[in-house]
């Protein structure tokens, strides 16, 4: 009861005071969370430390170790104005007019929901998902995603008025595969987060050169449907605002077996979430150890 009453005396902050003035008070929140929340700061730190290593980066030495914890603070402070955006899902169309969202080859979704087959869309738990998808219904194109239950019904009910005001159309989590299949078959598009395992049943791929499970759906419906998968993340650039990339389609051969053609899928949905990560460190956020 007190996170729900949390979030509503945000979202009436988020509506009556300016974005900027909303976004340094919630970096503030953040700081506080990264000085007293242990776990998660631990988790965050792990994480970076593994993939600044693997990607040749020094983080033993005492520079290392600074830059590693400016980074995991910075990312606390980017999950909160993500936050701060979830709550604004409704002003996505303003958002966009005002340049705080733009666009990076989004001829490439249009094209590939052209081939007839619908459209599964890939991204992770980095930059603003929220405000990439709502910013693609904004659009005109018809997209449907599952979101994760939160334990909380009214946190729930809460959350899901937020996507559905910025134009996603949601599928109920008991009926998940039954809902994308028919997305699919009426040519709309379907979009996941796929950088997470939650109910523990994924696929085993190599991420940063460890072993991490990832969920198995998307690429299993893509296999399946034959429907085109294409990889896109909402990054925030140096000066606060947020572009959508939208990649290529990952390409499999459709003659291959399903196994193998699955296979391939998940190999490129991890090399694409690995680049971005590389890229944006800051903005992963995996407040949790993703390997032990």
């Amino acid at each position: 009861m007190l996170i729900y009453i949390l979030y509503i005396l945000a979202d009436l902050g988020v509506e009556v005071m300016p974005r900027p003035i909303c976004v340094r008070v919630a970096k503030l929140v953040a700081d506080l969370c990264f000085m007293y929340d242990g776990p998660a700061r631990r988790a965050v730190i792990a994480n970076l430390t593994h993939v600044l290593s693997y990607n040749g980066q020094e983080t033993a030495t005492e520079k290392g170790r600074r830059r590693v914890l400016r980074l995991a603070r910075e990312t606390f402070e980017n999950f909160a104005i993500h936050i701060v955006d979830f709550m604004r899902l409704s002003r996505i169309q303003s958002d966009i007019r005002s340049g705080l969202l733009k666009f990076r080859n989004f001829e490439r979704f249009r094209e590939a929901l052209s081939r007839g087959r619908g459209l599964i869309s890939v991204t992770a738990h980095i930059g603003n998902w929220e405000m990439g998808a709502a910013g693609t219904a904004s659009e005109g194109l018809p997209l449907n995603t599952v979101a994760l239950r939160m334990g909380n019904e009214r946190i729930d009910s809460y959350f899901m008025r937020l996507r559905t005001s910025g134009g996603m159309r949601m599928i109920p989590p008991g009926h998940a595969a039954r809902g994308f299949f028919h997305a699919l078959r009426e040519k709309q598009m379907v979009a996941f987060v796929s950088d997470r395992d939650v109910g523990g049943n994924g696929a085993h791929v190599m991420f940063f050169g460890r072993e991490a499970k990832i969920p198995r759906g998307p690429a299993e419906i893509a296999a399946r449907s034959g429907a085109p998968i294409l990889p896109a993340f909402c990054i925030q650039d140096p000066t606060g605002c947020f572009t959508l990339y939208v990649e290529n389609p990952i390409e499999v051969d459709e003659k291959a077996p399903l196994e193998e053609r699955v296979d391939m899928i998940n190999r490129g949905i991890v090399r694409e979430i690995e680049k971005y990560i590389s890229r944006y460190p800051s903005q992963w956020f995996a407040f949790y150890r993703e390997w032990d």
